[in-house]
């Protein structure tokens, strides 16, 4: 899905993040991609505090 958001590219800019004028139209990930994603990504940090 794409989506126009004039408002990503300024989060990205007060977060210190650099950006381009093209950062506000992003394809968002699914709702299933994104929460793999995470799911991933907990693993990860949940094995390495073994």
């Amino acid at each position: 899905m794409l989506v126009a958001n004039p408002n990503y590219a300024a989060s990205l800019r007060l977060e210190g993040f650099n950006t381009f004028p093209n950062d506000s139209y992003r394809r968002l990930p699914t709702r299933e991609a994104a929460l793999k994603a995470i799911r991933i990504e907990t693993a990860i940090t949940a094995g390495s505090r073994g």
